[in-house]
């Protein structure tokens, strides 16, 4: 990869970041101000992310905000997360916070105890 790939990649991540971290969007030209480049260097970079998905565009503000294909980058990472296991020392160090009540997941199809030896569910997470 030459220089100006790596840094249209650098860009375009850095532009998806950028747009992480605000909920309302940002503008073509707020977008360059923040990375310092050129509107069309950020245009380029938009379009083509817009294209596979990974942003939408306002069609009445013109603003871009991540795209549902943004998802699916995280599917991979927590696909491979036992987050039994990353929870259950924190799970274990935490006070329950009332007296008589224990800590507990959500499961669509049952519920789930942290110190319970049922099978994994993939569909648990936190509800108090």
């Amino acid at each position: 990869m030459d220089d100006s790939s790596a840094r249209a990649v650098d860009r375009a991540m850095t532009i998806l970041e950028a747009l992480a971290e605000r909920d309302n969007g940002m503008t073509n030209a707020e977008i360059s101000r923040r990375l310092g480049i050129p509107k069309s260097s950020a245009s380029y970079i938009l379009r083509a992310l817009e294209r596979r998905g990974y942003l939408r565009r306002d069609g009445e503000t013109n603003k871009y905000r991540l795209g549902l294909k943004a998802l699916s980058l995280s599917r991979g990472a927590l696909d491979g997360l036992d987050v039994r296991r990353v929870a259950l020392p924190e799970l274990r160090r935490q006070p329950v916070r009332r007296p008589g009540r224990s800590r507990r997941w959500a499961c669509r199809d049952r519920p789930w105890h942290p110190r319970s030896n049922r099978p994994r569910c993939p569909h648990r997470r936190p509800i108090g």
